[in-house]
């Protein structure tokens, strides 16, 4: 649910992939009206023990590992992690930038804090509860 979460389960959706989602009570909602078909409450449900297996497990977060995920992944199953997984490609960012200029990718935004608030800006993030982007508005000499 929160910034490349939101963006993940909008990209599997847009490709017609079938997603299953995982993420706080207070986002159950909020992540399925992203387009996520399953939602797994982690509060409730440890989401390795769910009875379903998957071709691909994308931590988000960088909270688990393809060892805890190995039960939950079928055989020739792809663990992702945003930790040193990230390659740069031009194409790919192309292909973003149409479906945002196409209306069919949103950016999500939580919420905006001014760069004088930037401590608690980067605390906000940092405690877990953000949905989608934290943007940190920076003002130009010429904005003043």
């Amino acid at each position: 649910s929160g910034s490349v979460g939101s963006y993940a389960v909008q990209l599997v959706k847009i490709l017609g992939g079938t997603v299953t989602a995982v993420c706080s009570t207070r986002n159950v909602e909020w992540v399925g009206a992203l387009g996520a078909d399953h939602v797994i409450d982690y509060k409730n449900t440890v989401f390795t023990d769910v009875d379903q297996t998957y071709d691909i497990v994308f931590d988000a977060v960088d909270k688990t590992s393809k060892n805890v995920c190995s039960k939950i992944l079928k055989k020739g199953g792809v663990f992702l992690t945003v930790h040193g997984e990230a390659k740069e490609d031009k194409a790919d960012f192309a292909t973003i930038a149409g479906y945002l200029a196409e209306g069919k990718l949103e950016a999500m935004i939580d919420r905006t804090f001014a760069m004088d608030q930037v401590v608690e800006a980067h605390g906000y993030v940092e405690g877990f509860h953000k949905r989608g982007n934290v943007i940190l508005h920076i003002v130009e000499e010429s904005d003043r």
